[in-house]
This record gives C-alpha cells, structure tokens and sequence, in this order.
C-alpha cells in the first residue's frame, strides 16, 4: 500500500522528514493506535496465513501472568468448531488445555477470552463452524518485536522528486488490508503528532 504525504514543516530538508517517518519513535506512535498487538494466522498444509480481521476467532481480553507468553506462539486447534485445545511452550515445556469458545480462561501464563469472531463468521455465512475447524494460531507481540518488524520489514518511503516536496510512504504486507491501515495511520500520526 503507498500513499503520498507532504513534509509538515516547511522550514526542513525532506531527508529529515523521511527519517522521522521511518524513526523508531514515529512506528512505534503509529503501532499503539493499531489493533495489530495479537497476530492470527491459520496453519494449512503448505502455508500458514496470517488472517487479521478475517479470523474466526478473537482474543476479546486477556491478562499476562507471565512475560515469557509475549511473542510466543498459542496454538488453537479445534475438530468440531466448538471445543478447542490450546498448546504452546515455555523453556521448553509444553502446555495443552482444553477450551471451549465465549469462557474466560485461567491458564498459568495467561488469563484470557476467547470468542467467536461472529461479524466475520456471519459475513461467510458459516452456520455449523466450519471455517473454526482446523489448525490456527496467534501470539501477543511486544512493542520491540512489532516495531522491529516494521521498521526492517517491507516498509520504506521514497522521495520521487528532490524539488516537490512529498515523500511517498510504502509497506507491503500479505493482508493488503493491514498494510493499509499501517500506511494511513502513520500519515495520520505524521500530520497530527508532529
């Protein structure tokens, strides 16, 4: 996704203008704005994709009891749309329970819920749980792994003209969707936070 910003202070080159917009503190201002802090992806039998809002399952809220949770992946698989089990390891030691959607869950590193991500489910018209059957997983990132990702990862901006003032702001993601919304709010933090 690319779109085109106009430096907001007149007085500067356009060189510093691009590195604020690609300066740690200006992805990191952009990322707390987004829902981007818990990835989901679903795991197929040649390619895992990452879902954003086209997941069927959501982490309504959850509480960290244990750091070592952050930017580990969970594990959800589920046989029937209904029940799920729930695998993930900590140094080395592999925990497994078994869930059921809509519950708050107590485990030993996390407190979280779990729902149905009915506006998605009834979008697709998935009345038995089909697209809830299957192999997913998610992790709740950090700030540092988030920030890291988008500053070395498929993000970049691009002077088109040294005597036009506009720097063109680039991030390709697999979700066309999360790519966009990444751009805008990051044009829209530039604009308004500088």
């Amino acid at each position: 996704y690319l779109i085109d910003i106009e430096p907001q202070r007149a007085n500067n080159k356009t060189a510093n203008e691009v590195a604020l917009l690609e300066s740690e503190l200006m992805i990191k201002k952009t990322l707390v704005k987004l829902d981007f802090d818990i990835t989901y992806f679903r795991i197929g039998n040649f390619v895992t994709s990452e879902l954003y809002h086209r997941s069927p399952f959501m982490i309504k809220s959850y509480h960290i009891l244990d750091s070592t949770i952050v930017d580990n992946p969970i594990f959800l698989e589920s046989e029937n749309g209904k029940s799920f089990k729930l695998i993930y390891t900590i140094k080395g030691i592999n925990f497994s329970y078994e869930c059921g959607f809509n519950k708050k869950l107590n485990l030993k590193h996390i407190e979280l819920e779990i729902k149905k991500n009915n506006k998605y489910l009834d979008a697709k018209r998935n009345i038995d749980g089909n697209l809830l059957k299957g192999k997913f997983k998610f992790q709740i990132n950090s700030m540092e792994v988030l920030s890291n990702n988008f500053s070395l990862k498929n993000f970049y901006t691009i002077v088109k003209n040294k005597d036009v003032d506009v720097v063109s702001v680039c991030y390709i993601d697999e979700v066309p969707e999360k790519a966009q919304a990444f751009v805008n709010t990051l044009a829209d933090t530039y604009i308004n936070d500088v």
